[in-house]
């Protein structure tokens, strides 16, 4: 009697530890868009970590037939949600901040949507940066982005991790100093300036073709891998604010858009002496949604007058 009466003493202290537990993390968490709390963990990236889980929220892996991947640069300057409405494929944008080039080649050596045909990398010089110390788990990307809903779960549980979620509270507002979580169904994230109001000081931006090399090598070997599957990888090389790069930057970046060219022929969009209004950028490379919507009408318009697809 006394082993029943112990027993059921402990299940209604566990019970109340739950509720009090629960309550706590609504009261904590719940004011935070609920597609920006990343529970899976499959890199040090919450850029990535949230747009993958935005993903399997918001379409099927296997149906996407036109992906855009990339750094911040894709993510805030493409809207994929006008690009699936012009080209009637179904699109989605799976960039984050800092995704590099090399990344990517792994990423669709790794996991490339089976009906995926054509790949949008919209990029300029912050691309050609080095240093970036993001790990990337592709393998536990493959079983989260691929596999049933019991996979995802089994994934989650084995990379949740409660501190770093709780670290990652700071930025689960969509409003921090980078850039924000707040992805569309399409996965592109569209800046309100009015959320994001300009601050020249805080962002200052990568102007040097250094690193343009490594980014080459990068984007021919994905070239070849899209085409040896009659895919077509489509370089949009975006453009500064006026007044970012001295005269002396925008003729190493001519020299850039030459070799681009001359090697990638339709597949590579130029775009980077392209005016957008001032007042359309949030820094000196990223642009507002407005800026978004109109830089990559001008990509479609491109596409459309080269029949690159």
């Amino acid at each position: 009697m006394r082993a029943k009466i112990f027993f059921i003493r402990l299940l209604l202290f566990g019970l109340l530890c739950s509720l009090l537990v629960s309550i706590i993390f609504y009261g904590k968490y719940s004011r935070y868009p609920k597609k920006s709390l990343a529970l899976v963990h499959l890199s040090n990236s919450l850029s990535y970590n949230s747009n993958v889980q935005n993903l399997v929220s918001n379409t099927k892996f296997d149906n996407i037939q036109c992906m855009v991947l990339g750094s911040s640069i894709s993510l805030n300057n493409l809207s994929a949600g006008k690009m699936q409405d012009s080209l009637g494929f179904e699109t989605y944008n799976l960039s984050s901040w800092g995704f590099p080039i090399k990344e990517t080649l792994h990423f669709f050596t790794s996991l490339r949507p089976p009906q995926c045909k054509y790949l949008f990398i919209a990029f300029n010089n912050i691309d050609f940066a080095t240093g970036y110390s993001t790990d990337y788990d592709l393998s536990l990307s493959k079983y989260y982005l691929c596999g049933p809903e019991l996979f995802r779960t089994c994934v989650m549980l084995r990379t949740f991790n409660f501190l770093q979620f709780d670290r990652d509270t700071k930025y689960k507002d969509s409003v921090i100093q980078r850039s924000a979580l707040d992805f569309n169904k399409y996965g592109s994230v569209l800046l309100d300036p009015k959320r994001f109001p300009r601050d020249d000081n805080k962002l200052p931006v990568y102007k040097d073709t250094l690193g343009f090399h490594a980014f080459y090598v990068n984007a021919m070997h994905l070239k070849k891998l899209f085409e040896n599957e009659n895919g077509r990888l489509i370089l949009v090389y975006t453009p500064y604010r006026t007044g970012t790069l001295k005269q002396t930057e925008l003729e190493k970046c001519d020299l850039v858009a030459e070799k681009l060219k001359a090697d990638f022929g339709r597949q590579f969009i130029d775009l980077h002496r392209s005016s957008i209004g001032d007042s359309l950028y949030w820094d000196g490379a990223h642009l507002y949604d407005k800026g978004a919507d109109e830089m990559t009408e001008m990509m479609l318009a491109a596409l459309q007058k080269q029949k690159s697809l």
